[in-house]
């Protein structure tokens, strides 16, 4: 069987002495394959030899220029056909759904692609046909992978970060948008803790095409809030009396901060008194009492609103939203 193949024949060679010695005014049109025979000098017998032009697809760069087989950037795409007589036509098609069976499933009469800049994998198909509708087939065939987007970082911790702490990580949550190569590999910089405020750290994820994209992440390294300490916990406080409020703030393990960091909060009022519920009291200043390395709110409570209430001590950093709270639940009797 010869390919088109409507029944089994018997391929000749360009020196078999039936080339071109049939007679024009007696041969058939085409062959027992349904190939056409030229007019000038057809072949005997039921096989007509002809060959068809050849079609070359070539890339440009000729090689990935990512890793592992991936373009990282549009691929270049030069088609091309010679024949010993006259090419006249060349198809092609990007991408079918199916492998083109025949020359009519090649749609691009013109094949005016050029280049190819879509992520995922690809395969061109091509082919051409001379003047005498000799037909290339089956179609010549390149295949390509490209990858020209970085992959994308969320990253997060795995928890609030206190001063003096351990034990927080950041992961980078990186991935790569489809079709793409995939992450081949992504991490985050070390949480630093050693200080309290606003720090930053990097993140990085590379895909398989060797593309690279990286994120910073904002965090802040919170103080532990210490207390409520005496007579703050007890748990009835009657209308009227003042309360002295009592707290610290110290590190992970519970080591209390200098003097000098406390006095320095108090002077730019970060830590701060309120209540909610029964009796409310907007944000106040906390004073320093070095003697006794605690933050302080001496609270007046009205003479009127009786029952549950809430005291909350906040700290805030600068630059940032974030915030530390502890609170304490209470109840005011009359």
């Amino acid at each position: 069987m010869n390919f088109p193949g409507r029944t089994p024949t018997m391929a000749i060679a360009d020196d078999s002495s039936a080339f071109n010695a049939a007679d024009p005014a007696t041969a058939l049109q085409i062959d027992q394959r349904g190939v056409p025979r030229p007019p000038a000098a057809p072949d005997v017998g039921a096989y007509e030899f002809a060959s068809p032009p050849t079609t070359t697809i070539t890339l440009t760069p000729a090689s990935p220029d990512g890793s592992n087989g991936w373009y990282k950037s549009a691929v270049g795409v030069s088609i091309a056909a010679v024949h010993d007589g006259t090419v006249a036509q060349t198809r092609c098609v990007l991408d079918p759904a199916t492998p083109p069976a025949s020359f009519s499933d090649l749609p691009n009469a013109d094949c005016a692609l050029t280049s190819v800049g879509a992520d995922g994998e690809h395969a061109i198909y091509a082919a051409s046909v001379d003047a005498d509708d000799y037909v290339e087939m089956p179609p010549v065939r390149a295949t390509f992978k490209v990858d020209r987007t970085a992959p994308t970082l969320a990253p997060a911790l795995s928890g609030p970060v206190v001063l003096g702490g351990s034990g927080v990580t950041a992961s980078p949550n990186a991935t790569d948008p489809t079709p793409g190569s995939g992450v081949a590999s992504s991490s985050c910089g070390t949480v630093d803790a050693s200080a309290p405020g606003v720090k930053t750290l990097t993140c990085t994820a590379t895909d398989n095409a060797g593309n690279t994209a990286t994120a910073t992440l904002t965090y802040v390294v919170q103080y532990n809030i210490l207390g409520f300490f005496d007579p703050a916990p007890g748990s009835k406080w009657k209308a009227g009396q003042t309360v002295p409020i009592k707290v610290a703030l110290g590190n992970a393990s519970g080591t209390r901060i200098s003097d000098t960091e406390g006095a320095g909060l108090a002077a730019a009022c970060r830590v701060n008194f309120s209540t909610t519920g029964a009796q409310t009291t907007s944000a106040q200043c906390m004073k320093y009492d070095a003697t006794n390395d605690q933050f302080v709110y001496a609270w007046k409570l009205a003479k009127t609103g009786t029952g549950a209430a809430t005291i909350i001590v906040t700290v805030t950093y600068p630059g940032s939203s974030t915030t530390t709270q502890r609170t304490l639940s209470i109840t005011i009797t009359s």
